[in-house]
C-alpha cells in the first residue's frame, strides 16, 4: 500500500541544519494497526506527516500503490489527502466556531457532496461515536473527549484507508484515552491506522506492529500480526470537486460562525468605506470650489442649466446645433429667466423677480407644488423666506408694468411656496409657457437709448395710454434727422418694434406711449433668429464640449470655470494630500485587517488536512472577505449618507459614475489585497508548517 524507500527530512533554522528523518525504509499494508513510537525528538511525529502528506520531504520517494509522491504540488498533495488520509490530531484540530454536525459534514462537503446528503451521513457517523446529544455545539463547548469524538467522526466521515493518529490520547486522562483508543480500534476496520504515541504501553494491546524511531532513523520494527498486501494501480488524483455553492455556503459559514470577528472585520471595513467616500467627496467639492465659481449673473443656478450663446451676439445657426440638441429640453431665447420684473402677491407683499416654466428643484413649504394654468409657485433662495409668505397661498398675483401712469397686469393665483438652493433670487414659475406673460416680462426689461450728436441718452418715459389704439415713439421735432433710436434686451441683444415715429413739439424729450396690447404683451420685442439657446440636461459637460466644437460658446450659470492660474496648483496639490492620505489609511487597515484575519489560518489549514485544495480555498477566502466587504461598503456609504444629511453638507451632488467606480474598486482592491495575504500565509508552507504555527 505504502512504501518509503530511502526517505529524509531536514529542518533550516537560522542556517542550522536538522535532521528529521534519515534514509527510512518502511513498507505499510492495509489492516495494520501501527504504533510509532519514540523518545520526544526521535522523528515520530515527522514520520507520521510525511507519509500522510501534511509535510514534505527532501530526499528518497514514497510509494502509494506504487505510485511516487515526490512531484506532488500543494494541489496534488491536498486532493491525495482528500481520498486516502484521515486525521486524529493531540491538539484536535477541530474548528472550534463550527458545530459538531459542521465539523463532519466538513469533508463530505468537500468531497462533493450535496447539504441534505452530508447532513444525513454525518448524523449516522456522530450517533456511532456517541455525540447524537451534543450536535449542534460548537466545538469550543466540547470537553477534551468530547473533541476528539468529533475528530473521530470527521475521519470516519472522510472515509479514507489510511487513519493517522498524532498522539491522540496525549491531552486525556487514562480513562478517557482508553475509550478514544478503543473507539479508534472499533471503527477503524481494515484501514492502515498509524498511531504516533509516547506512551505504547496504552495501546499495546490493540497494536498489529511497533515502529520505534530515535534520532530520525528506525530502530526497531517489530509486527504481530500481517496486514493485507495488495497490489499496485494507478492513481487518480482527480476526482469530484465541491460545487460552487458548497464554496459559497462554507464561505457564509465562515463569516456566521465567528460573529465577534466578523463584527469587528465589518467595522474596519466600514471605517475604510466611510472615510474613503467622504474625503472623496470632500476632494470632489473642494477641488469643484477651487476650479470654479458660482456666477452672479444669472438667477438660476441649477448645476443642470447650460447657456449657449455666439461671442458675437449673431444668431445662432440651428442646424449646427439641432443634431446636438435632439432628445434634451431647451428653449429658445429664454431670456426671460433672467429678465426681472415687480411681482405683487394681493396686498401682502411685492418682490423683484424672474419667470421660468422649468421644473425647478425646490422644497414646498406652504400650498402646493402642483400648478394649473393659470396659477404660480414663488420660489427663493431659504434666506429670504418668512413665515408670512404662507398668508399669500390663493391671493392673486400681478406684474407691475414700468409706466409713468403705473400699470398692474393680474396674472394668476399663487399656489406654492418653496425654497431652493438652484436660485439665487426670486423667480415665479409657471404650468406652461404663456407666450403674452413672457413678452410682459421682457417688455420691462428692454432699454431705449437715442443718439444725438454721439452722446448716448437714454428714454425716461414710458407712457400707457389705455385708449391708444397704436403704440409710438413721440420724438421733440428739432430732434428729426439728428437721432439714432436703440432698442436692447438686457443692454446686449438689439430688439425691435413696430412702432410708428412722430417727431413732435408737444414733447421736449422721446417719449414712448403705449396701450394695454403692450403692456399684456400682445406686442412683443423681435430678436432677430435664435440669440441664446437655454438647456436642462445631467451630462452639462458632454454637452459644453460638444457645442464649443459646433462654433459656440457655452456658460454654465452653476459654476464658472476658472481653468487657470493657482487654482489648478491647488487642485493639483489637494489632490495628492488626499491620496497620500487614502493610502497611510489604507495601509494601516490594512495591518488590522491581515491581522485579524491570520488568527484563522489555521481552521483554514484545517480545511487543507481535509482536502480542499488551493484553488477552491482561495475561492472561499476571497468570497468570505469580498462578502464583508460588500456589506461594508454599503454600510459605509450609508454612514456617510446620514451624516452628509444631518450636518446639510451637501456633498452627494457630487457623486458621478467615474467617482463610485474608483470608490467601488478600490473597496475590492482593499479586500482582495487581504485575501491574497491570507492566501499567501495559508500556502508559504505545508500544512503541518501551519498548524504548528497555529497552536504557538
Amino acid at each position: 500500500m505504502i512504501e518509503l524507500k530511502n526517505v529524509s527530512k531536514f529542518y533550516s533554522d537560522n542556517g542550522t541544519v536538522t535532521v528529521g528523518l534519515k534514509d527510512i525504509n518502511l513498507k505499510l499494508n492495509k489492516g495494520e494497526f501501527v504504533a510509532i513510537t519514540g523518545d520526544s525528538g526521535s522523528g515520530k511525529s515527522t514520520l507520521l506527516n510525511v507519509i500522510s502528506s501534511i509535510d514534505t520531504y527532501d530526499e528518497g520517494e514514497i510509494l502509494f500503490y506504487g505510485n511516487e509522491t515526490f512531484y506532488f504540488n500543494q494541489n496534488d498533495s491536498d486532493t491525495f489527502r482528500k481520498n486516502n488520509v484521515s486525521f486524529i490530531f493531540q491538539k484536535y484540530n477541530i474548528i472550534d466556531s463550527y458545530t459538531v454536525l459542521e465539523n463532519v459534514m466538513l469533508p463530505l462537503l468537500i468531497k462533493g457532496k450535496s447539504r441534505s446528503e452530508a447532513r444525513v451521513e454525518a448524523l449516522g457517523i456522530i450517533d456511532r461515536v456517541g455525540l447524537g446529544k451534543r450536535i449542534h455545539n460548537r466545538g469550543a463547548k466540547l470537553s477534551g473527549g468530547e473533541k476528539q469524538r468529533c475528530v473521530i467522526a470527521r475521519a470516519l466521515a472522510s472515509d479514507a484507508p489510511i487513519l493517522a493518529c498524532d498522539e491522540p490520547t496525549g491531552n486525556l486522562d487514562s480513562k478517557t484515552g482508553a475509550e478514544i483508543i478503543s473507539l479508534i480500534k472499533e471503527v477503524s476496520g481494515d484501514k492502515l491506522v498509524l498511531i504516533v504515541t509516547h506512551d505504547y504501553e496504552a495501546i499495546k494491546d490493540v497494536c498489529t506492529r511497533k515502529i520505534k524511531l530515535s534520532d530520525g532513523e528506525i530502530v526497531e520494527d517489530v509486527t504481530f500480526a500481517e496486514g493485507k498486501a495488495e497490489e499496485d494501480r494507478e492513481l487518480v488524483l482527480e476526482t469530484s470537486k465541491p460545487k460552487r455553492r458548497t464554496l459559497l455556503g462554507l464561505a457564509l459559514l465562515n463569516i456566521l460562525s465567528t460573529p465577534k470577528k466578523t463584527v469587528f472585520s465589518s467595522l474596519v471595513f466600514t471605517f475604510v468605506s466611510f472615510i474613503l467616500l467622504l474625503l472623496s467627496l470632500l476632494m470632489v467639492k473642494t477641488a469643484y470650489d477651487e476650479n470654479y465659481s458660482y456666477s452672479d449673473s444669472y438667477g438660476i443656478i441649477s448645476d443642470d442649466r447650460l447657456i449657449i450663446y455666439s461671442s458675437d451676439h449673431e444668431p445662432l445657426d440651428m442646424s449646427r446645433l439641432e443634431p446636438i440638441l435632439k432628445d434634451r429640453e431647451y428653449y429658445v431665447n429664454a431670456f426671460y429667466e433672467e429678465s426681472t420684473a415687480r411681482f405683487s402677491v394681493g396686498d401682502l407683499t411685492t418682490a423683484y423677480g424672474a419667470l421660468t416654466f422649468h421644473d425647478i428643484d425646490c422644497e414646498i413649504l406652504n400650498g402646493t407644488a402642483d400648478v394649473g394654468e393659470g396659477e404660480f409657485v414663488l420660489i427663493m433662495p431659504s434666506f429670504q423666506y418668512s413665515p408670512d409668505y404662507a398668508r399669500a397661498i390663493g391671493e392673486t398675483l400681478s406684474i407691475t408694468a414700468n409706466a409713468d401712469h403705473g400699470y398692474t397686469r393680474v396674472i394668476g393665483t399663487l399656489a406654492g411656496v418653496g425654497i431652493s438652493d438652484d436660485v439665487n433670487s426670486f423667480y415665479i414659475r409657471g404650468a406652461s409657457p404663456e407666450q403674452s406673460l413672457i413678452n410682459t416680462v421682457l417688455n420691462n426689461n428692454v432699454s431705449f437709448s437715442f443718439d444725438v450728436s454721439g452722446v448716448e441718452m437714454g428714454i425716461f418715459s414710458l407712457v400707457y395710454d389705455k385708449e391708444l389704439e397704436t403704440p409710438y415713439f413721440a420724438i421733440p421735432k428739432e430732434l428729426e434727422g439728428k437721432i439714432d433710436l436703440n432698442f436692447n434686451l438686457g443692454d446686449i441683444y438689439s430688439v425691435s418694434y413696430d412702432f410708428e415715429i412722430v417727431y413732435t413739439d408737444e414733447v421736449r424729450s422721446p417719449k414712448l406711449f403705449v396701450n394695454t396690447d403692450y403692456m399684456y404683451g400682445n406686442i412683443a420685442p423681435k430678436v432677430g433668429g435664435v440669440r441664446e439657446i437655454t438647456v436642462y440636461t445631467d451630462d452639462i459637460k458632454s454637452l459644453s464640449g460638444q457645442v464649443k466644437r459646433a462654433g459656440y460658446d457655452t456658460s454654465t450659470p452653476s459654476a464658472v470655470e476658472k481653468g487657470e492660474g493657482a487654482s489648478l496648483i491647488v487642485l493639483y496639490l489637494l489632490i495628492i494630500v488626499v491620496i497620500i492620505a487614502l493610502v497611510i489609511m489604507f495601509f494601516i487597515s490594512f495591518a488590522v485587517l491581515q491581522r485579524l484575519y491570520l488568527t484563522k489560518a489555521k481552521d483554514y489549514s484545517i480545511f487543507r488536512t481535509l482536502g480542499l485544495c488551493g484553488k477552491d480555498l482561495k475561492k472561499v477566502l476571497f468570497i468570505e472577505v469580498l462578502a464583508v466587504t460588500a456589506v461594508s461598503t454599503v454600510i459605509g456609504s450609508l454612514l456617510a449618507y446620514a451624516i452628509i444629511t444631518l450636518a446639510e453638507l451637501e456633498l452627494y451632488k457630487y457623486v458621478s459614475v467615474t467617482l463610485i467606480l474608483l470608490y467601488v474598486l478600490a473597496m475590492l482592491a482593499l479586500a482582495g489585497a487581504t485575501a491574497l495575504r491570507l492566501n499567501g500565509k495559508i500556502f508559504k508552507s505545508s500544512v503541518y508548517r501551519t498548524l504548528k504555527e497555529g497552536d504557538e
